[in-house]
């Protein structure tokens, strides 16, 4: 049996070597939000490649940035346990700074990094100090969700975030489920952090995008599927960027298990019910309203049991929220389906 490494990567780690979908317009898009030293938020929903993208350019920057020796750029996912306080947080991007191989040991640019016990003010100095030398830290923020859930971290952490980015000491690439906006209405936080202007949609693969996956070659230098095989890919994955390598990922599984189509779509369906849907968003939403969402949720679920999920009785009750102020009119927008364009 052929034990040949499968090239389409579903676990969402992205390493050099590994085959990624070059996302042109958005790395672009970074590039040219460097230029200008603005900070940027990229907006996805789960498994739109959110963090593989951020991860890739963090990998690829230095070969895309003019005068690239005038930045340091970073990756950090803040679900990590290195960020659950503040202090925790500036220890741990001086940590990865001065690791990034950009740095040298022997520079004022790292020794101004070598504090035992980060606070606000010495961080901001810190900062402070490579602006006077010349060189930007750009941090690569993934998972702000997290971030923001954290009591830790206040409004007053979120301005100095603000003033060091309006004084070009730091910029940010901030992935996110939604715009940085919504989550100030839902935190009842009130920084004016939470207003950055440039905000990016990740959208649906192209045509071009979906072509380039779906012929992606295996290790023998030929394509890894064949035209059928490509076929019932696009039909089963559409333009979804997880869907549609989970379905070239599944057909080359069972083409090397020596198994039918049928085997592998019914491996893509079941490993499908992971990616969540509108209805189980809306669902984990409505359960949280004091005293009626629970209820609510289980009369949803019932009527879903019986019958189907219908997406007049998700619009009806979203406006029912919206009309009595349970939702702001940005959060009931970040619930409906994207239009197709």
């Amino acid at each position: 049996m052929n034990r040949e490494m499968n090239p389409f990567d579903i676990s969402g780690n992205i390493e050099i070597g590994k085959s990624f979908i070059e996302r042109d317009y958005y790395i672009n898009y970074i590039v040219s939000s460097i230029m200008s030293r603005t900070s940027i938020n990229i907006v996805g929903k789960e498994f739109f490649g959110k963090s593989c993208l951020l991860y890739h350019f963090y990998q690829i920057w230095y070969t895309l940035i003019s005068e690239p020796n005038k930045y340091v750029v970073i990756y950090l996912s803040l679900g990590n346990t290195c960020t659950t306080s503040e202090k925790s947080f500036y220890k741990h991007i001086a940590e990865e700074l001065c690791s990034s191989g950009y740095v040298n040991k022997d520079s004022e640019l790292y020794k101004s990094m070598q504090i035992a016990d980060w606070n606000r003010k010495n961080f901001n100095q810190a900062v402070g100090k490579w602006k006077e030398l010349g060189v930007l830290p750009i941090l690569c923020l993934d998972d702000f969700d997290l971030l923001v859930n954290r009591v830790e971290f206040d409004n007053d952490f979120y301005d100095n975030l603000r003033y060091l980015m309006s004084g070009n000491k730091l910029m940010l690439i901030i992935a996110s489920l939604k715009r940085l906006k919504i989550y100030k209405g839902e935190s009842h936080l009130t920084s004016n952090f939470f207003n950055i202007g440039i905000v990016i949609y990740l959208e649906h693969f192209t045509d071009i995008e979906v072509d380039t996956l779906l012929k992606i070659a295996d290790s023998s230098g030929k394509s890894a599927l064949s035209v059928s095989e490509q076929y019932l890919a696009r039909r089963w994955g559409k333009k979804h960027p997880y869907l549609l390598q989970l379905a070239c990922f599944c057909l080359f599984k069972a083409k090397h298990l020596g198994k039918d189509v049928d085997w592998a779509e019914k491996e893509f369906r079941n490993q499908k019910d992971n990616v969540p849907t509108h209805k189980d968003k809306f669902l984990d939403w409505l359960g949280n309203i004091p005293k009626i969402g629970g209820y609510l949720k289980k009369a949803i679920v019932f009527i879903g049991d019986s019958l189907t999920f219908i997406g007049a009785t998700f619009i009806l009750i979203a406006i029912l929220f919206l009309l009595t102020g349970y939702i702001t009119w940005d959060s009931f927008l970040e619930m409906l389906p994207s239009w197709p364009k």
